[in-house]
């Protein structure tokens, strides 16, 4: 990478370009009049729930896997989600919800409202993202339908959280040693292709536990993942992502506490590959990865604030990067991020505001481990809630 003197060069120039937008934010966020239980029903039956949020994102200094630069890019984005439960009993409950964002994507539920370097804007459509019913009896918990990852992780390097899947979910929970709260997590689903489309076959299972004291709280997980390809071909998935199996395992450990009266949490993730690729695969040892990250302040309280760091090194095949996050950088094609192969940075702030409000900034600087691809990204989040 660069040298931090030359970090921001080329963002500066966008930003003289786009200014009234930043400003365009924070107006759109001031008069949204939303209360957080405004549209509950009063015995808490039947619960509407959703959100909103205007992002500015600007991608700079990027070079492609054969080290040709990249046009700079600034644009606008929007995302919108609106989800409806109703209990229909103490043990049963059914839910769904709609997003916005494009057919040809299962990661993302952006759509951009103005590019400002001219490029195409994509597909708009609005999408079904949820459709579940939910049965609850003591400590455990069956989950039907499309429904989000249900399994606990501390970041979305390995799978993101706009991924939705189809299938059936278990949940048990008990406690051990009268100091761990563990739980069972297994399923087996039906794997996304595009917003609308299912090819391919995810099994996973998961043990998690946490324990609590007066000064911290400590939450460590272990899970296997076993993607299973599909004899065709699918409709959006790029780069073999289908069409190959995965074995992934995933530990992963959080820690909150407070320093100096702040609280801190520390994360850390350890990713492998255990399926075996034949010899016509390229660089198919490349199956490793982790993240270390960090966050520190009051975030979720009226004006407050939280600043964070992630240092994240995710090898080729260390993840299915058709599932995985698509934020670090701009490597897509289609609709389609394929953001692995990479080592970079996440240092990210935001602040709480009244009226479940809320603003956060993100800087994303990586480079590709096995070529000369790279890119910096700075996101300049607007959201409210209801």
């Amino acid at each position: 990478m660069q040298n931090m003197a030359n970090l921001f060069e080329g963002w500066r120039i966008g930003m003289w370009k786009q200014g009234t937008l930043l400003a365009l934010i924070f107006t759109c966020l001031a008069i949204v009049p939303v209360q957080a239980d405004l549209i509950n029903v009063a015995d808490g039956k039947f619960v509407v729930n959703g959100d909103f949020r205007l992002r500015y994102e600007s991608d700079w200094d990027s070079h492609r896997p054969d080290g040709t630069s990249r046009s700079d890019r600034a644009r606008a984005r929007i995302r919108a989600r609106l989800g409806l439960q109703y209990a229909i009993s103490d043990f049963l409950t059914v839910g769904g919800r709609f997003r916005t964002g494009a057919k040809n994507s299962q990661q993302s539920p952006n759509i951009t409202i103005k590019d400002f370097d001219n490029n195409p804007t994509g597909d708009k459509h609005v999408l079904p993202d949820w459709y579940f019913a939910r049965i609850t009896y003591e400590d455990i918990q069956v989950v039907g339908g499309r429904q989000a990852f249900p399994y606990w992780k501390q970041s979305q390097l390995f799978w993101d959280d706009d991924v939705t899947i189809l299938g059936v979910t278990g949940r048990f929970q008990q406690d051990f040693l009268d100091q761990w709260k563990l739980t069972w997590t297994g399923g087996g689903y039906k794997l996304p292709d595009g917003g609308l489309e299912i090819h391919g076959n995810l099994f996973a299972g998961q043990l998690a536990g946490t324990t609590s004291t007066e000064r911290i709280t400590f939450t460590a997980a272990i899970g296997g993942y076993l993607f299973e390809k599909k004899e065709s071909t699918p409709k959006y998935l790029q780069d073999g992502n289908g069409e190959r199996d995965y074995e992934i395992w995933v530990a992963s450990a959080q820690a909150k506490f407070k320093l100096v009266g702040l609280p801190v949490t520390l994360g850390v993730d350890g990713i492998t590959n255990g399926a075996s690729y034949g010899g016509f695969v390229a660089f198919r040892e490349r199956k490793d990865g982790y993240v270390v990250s960090a966050k520190v302040g009051r975030k979720g309280e009226k004006y407050g604030w939280e600043v964070g760091y992630s240092l994240a090194n995710i090898e080729l095949y260390a993840v299915n990067a058709s599932y995985s996050q698509n934020d670090w950088a701009r490597w897509a094609s289609g609709g389609q991020s394929q953001v692995t192969d990479f080592r970079g940075h996440e240092i990210t702030g935001s602040v709480s505001l009244p009226l479940n409000i809320s603003v956060k900034s993100t800087l994303y600087l990586a480079e590709s481990i096995l070529t000369e691809q790279d890119g910096k990204r700075f996101r300049l989040d607007g959201r409210i809630q209801f």
